[in-house]
């Protein structure tokens, strides 16, 4: 019993030199837990590398955890409390996937790794990135668009060629990398 009270202390004082003002004690009343052991909060948001403190937050949620009697032998008791903007759904399954998380690392303090799991989940659902779609892939290059356009063994100058050709595909040329000569359009790429 003294052990397992002992490793609790010790995680504890751990997670509070690491997070120092995000997480709290707070009354078990409070936690939305069946316990009358102590419980403690931390608040998260998601963050990117270059989150800018200063923006509004649109979204925060509390990881809300008591450590049971045999713990860590036997999963904490972890709640999740949205603080704003989280939607109940996505509340339940991230429930789902830290209790998991908790069965998986019994035997071994494991608050900090839930804890890490929770803001990872909230940044990829929620972060300054999500929703970004990767682009298209079937999308062809608008040097390949032209290519197709323009006859393999098609010469002539510059000059020839009609301008509202030129004007919108010069920038995609440049940044594309494809070979243009005063004399000469070869359709080959620059090496």
């Amino acid at each position: 019993m003294e052990d397992y009270e002992q490793e609790q202390e010790m995680e504890l004082e751990a997670l509070q030199a690491i997070l120092m003002d995000d997480i709290k004690e707070i009354d078990p009343s409070e936690s939305g837990i069946d316990t009358n052991s102590r419980c403690f909060e931390i608040l998260l948001s998601p963050q990117d590398d270059d989150f800018d403190e200063a923006a509004h937050v649109p979204v925060q949620m509390a990881l809300v955890f008591a450590h049971t009697e045999k713990y860590p032998d036997e999963p904490p008791l972890v709640n999740i409390k949205s603080v704003r903007g989280i939607k109940p759904d996505d509340l339940t399954s991230l429930k789902e996937k830290l209790d998991q998380e908790a069965t998986e690392n019994l035997g071994m303090a494991m608050i900090y790794t839930l804890l890490d799991s929770a803001k990872e989940w909230l940044t990829e659902k929620y972060g300054q990135n999500a929703g970004d779609e990767e682009p298209d892939e079937t999308e062809e290059p608008a040097e390949e668009v032209f290519l197709a356009l323009v006859p393999s063994n098609f010469v002539c100058s510059l000059q020839c060629i009609c301008i509202t050709w030129v004007q919108p595909l010069l920038s995609n040329w440049h940044v594309q990398g494809l070979h243009i000569s005063p004399y000469r359009i070869s359709g080959q790429m620059m090496k």
